[in-house]
């Protein structure tokens, strides 16, 4: 899965309890005398230096800030050797741990975010250390039927030691679906690839968005991990379209052509449409909910064709002829053609409409990027896009 807040990977949180606004970080560090700590803020895509003070000669060290929203935080002794918090407005969050190895010797207090990560990122680590212990019983067989036999058993076993992270880690985002630290297990790697790297993963991310909009509207990593939702849903239905269509013989560049015949019987042909949005809809004279959609739409329609949008309106119809009076009757402005042969239609099958009414909104650069939108939010994207 395409990801975007790459740097939150072993992420741990700051909180405590001073006056609102006031973020207090402090601790002790085992060895760490006289060496240098800096306090970093993770953004979306960057890592911003904050402020960093001289551990003291009890290993002591203390930084305060003022925040008014939650902040995913780093701190670190170097690039390698640190720990990530999200701090809360007016939380003092405690951190204890041996300079030589932070991530693994820390400990942490005041702060229930910061310890749910904490216990996530100990997770991932045993089972690294596992999957390692295994690969490694593999080096010392030097018989190739044996390697051979025990790389079989070395599959298996990673194989199971996988799917208890995968499954830890989906029930670690139900459980904290109120709270960004649940972004953190979205966006976890093991190995330069994602613990949760199957298409399916997609709905954990669109749940999690959805939840979080509801309480933190305004946060930036809850925009962010929005927004990426949103991509990875458009290009999944890209995908998984196109490759229906290839299945069929069709030459894909960026969405499947359709070619159904109009009014008047002459072949339409959805790639000859020149807009570079274009709207493909399925539905059905006898279908009220279809008719009800292509009235809203008109209006829509009126107010963007001339700036770069188009209908391809397809009815899927048993007759003709009432089709043709139906058309007629409601005056659709766009691009009306007719599938006949509803019983095995080509192009249901490869745009996967098991419904009516369906639509597909088109960007001709791109593809399909969604799917069975109402008027209102085609409305808003073409707002957006053509505005």
């Amino acid at each position: 899965m395409y990801r975007l807040i790459t740097a939150l990977f072993s992420i741990l949180l700051i909180a405590g309890c001073e006056r609102p606004g006031r973020v207090t970080l402090e601790g002790s560090i085992t060895g760490g005398a006289g060496k240098k700590i800096y306090l970093d803020e993770i953004r979306v895509g960057d890592i911003v230096a904050l402020d960093s003070t001289e551990i003291n000669r009890n290993n002591r060290f203390r930084f305060t800030s003022r925040f008014d929203n939650p902040r995913f935080l780093r701190l670190r002794l170097s690039p390698d050797n640190h720990i990530t918090l999200f701090s809360n407005p007016g939380e003092t969050i405690t951190v204890n741990a041996s300079s030589a190895n932070l991530i693994n010797t820390y400990e942490v207090e005041g702060s229930e975010e910061s310890e749910k990560i904490r216990q996530l990122n100990r997770r991932l680590l045993k089972t690294r250390r596992e999957i390692d212990s295994l690969i490694n019983t593999l080096d010392d067989i030097e018989d190739d039927s044996a390697l051979a036999s025990n790389e079989e058993e070395v599959d298996r076993q990673i194989d199971s030691i996988l799917q208890q992270q995968r499954n830890f880690s989906i029930r670690f985002i139900m459980d904290n679906m109120d709270s960004p630290v649940s972004i953190t297990a979205l966006y976890q790697e093991l190995y330069d690839d994602y613990v949760l790297n199957r298409i399916s993963d997609i709905q954990y991310m669109k749940i999690v968005a959805e939840a979080l909009e509801e309480i933190y509207p305004g946060l930036d990593y809850v925009q962010s991990l929005s927004s990426d939702a949103s991509r990875q849903i458009e290009q999944y239905e890209f995908f998984r379209i196109t490759s229906r269509a290839e299945s069929e013989g069709l030459v894909v560049e960026t969405y499947p052509d359709i070619q159904l015949p109009d009014l008047q019987g002459d072949t339409i042909s959805l790639s000859s449409l020149g807009e570079k949005y274009i709207l493909v809809t399925f539905g059905s004279s006898g279908n009220e909910e279809s008719t009800q959609f292509h009235l809203d739409m008109i209006p829509v329609y009126n107010t963007f064709h001339n700036r770069g949008f188009a209908v391809y309106h397809i009815s899927m119809e048993s007759d003709p002829e009432e089709w043709r009076r139906y058309v007629a009757f409601n005056e659709y402005p766009w691009v009306k053609v007719a599938e006949v042969n509803t019983d095995d239609s080509r192009p249901a099958r490869i745009y996967n409409v098991s419904q009516l009414p369906s639509n597909f909104f088109i960007n001709r650069d791109i593809g399909v990027v969604a799917r069975d939108l109402a008027p209102s939010e085609i409305r808003r994207r073409l707002s957006v896009a053509l505005d």
